[in-house]
């Protein structure tokens, strides 16, 4: 089946969500509104811990402050199977889809059953922002003949210091801007020596803690670096066949000089 998001009906989106759901995707959430002319439905489906503590922003009426897979429809009925839907779906993202691969504690489920699938059931869609949005303390569900206010959902801060390392650093590529994704780029592409995964993460969680005029860079450090950093502990040297320098030092350890990528967080000077 091939699988295109703007072919989606209301149903499909909330149907197929629900069984991500299911599936232990327990962490994805459905951001909805209507276009301005009134004429298609707008969802958006993105992983909870992009919120990271803003959750205020599903209040906002507006757009989410970061990439989450969307489309639109003016369609109300389902137009495929909803299981064969959540398997594409994942198929095609898996990897924006794996960071909500968590267990939802903040209720957000609940909530999700109770008020967007049951009403959906019987016909209606839920509304978070349109061009002339109601001043009112809540989504709108709207049906034929229809509209009730249901309530936000729930949000808990995203402590990233509990986020796997692996899902901090795919978060990263859709949290920070253009430059320092190709930061991250590079560093998965690297050839030789690079960061760990754990050291990028932490330096992904330390420029989110500290604000986001803090960056991280990368940079290359060389053999001949290397050397001055043990400039009292080297007793031999030897080059291999393949033209790898190899360092013995005085503790009988031997060293291997190559190219590696070290990783910094820094606040850029304001010109």
């Amino acid at each position: 089946m091939n699988l295109y998001p703007h072919e989606l009906s209301v149903q499909d989106v909330v149907f197929m969500l629900h069984e991500l759901h299911k599936l232990g995707y327990e962490q994805l959430r459905l951001y909805a509104g209507m276009s301005p002319n009134g004429g298609c439905w707008r969802w958006m489906i993105y992983p909870k811990c992009l919120l990271l503590d803003q959750g205020d922003v599903e209040h906002n009426r507006g757009c989410l402050p970061f990439y989450a897979i969307h489309s639109s429809t003016g369609c109300l009925e389902p137009t495929h199977d909803s299981k064969e839907l959540a398997v594409q779906f994942l198929a095609d993202n898996l990897e924006y889809l794996s960071i909500s691969r968590m267990q939802c504690d903040d209720g957000y489920m609940e909530w999700f059953n109770q008020y967007i699938l049951e009403n959906v059931k019987l016909g209606r869609y839920p509304v978070a922002f349109q061009e002339y949005m109601p001043n009112v303390d809540g989504w709108l569900m709207y049906g034929e003949d229809y509209r009730e206010i249901i309530p936000f959902p729930p949000f808990s801060s995203v402590d990233l210091e509990h986020i796997p390392d692996n899902y901090v650093v795919i978060a990263g590529k859709y949290l920070f801007d253009k430059y320092q994704c190709d930061y991250l780029e590079e560093i998965e592409n690297y050839k030789g020596r690079k960061p760990s995964c754990q050291e990028v993460a932490n330096a992904i969680r330390e420029c989110i803690k500290r604000g986001h005029e803090w960056e991280f860079i990368t940079r290359e450090t060389n053999a001949y670096e290397q050397v001055l950093c043990y400039p009292n502990e080297i007793i031999a040297t030897r080059r291999d066949e393949d033209g790898k320098i190899f360092l013995k030092l005085i503790n009988g350890k031997e060293m291997i000089l190559e190219p590696y990528l070290d990783i910094h967080v820094y606040r850029p000077t304001k010109s």
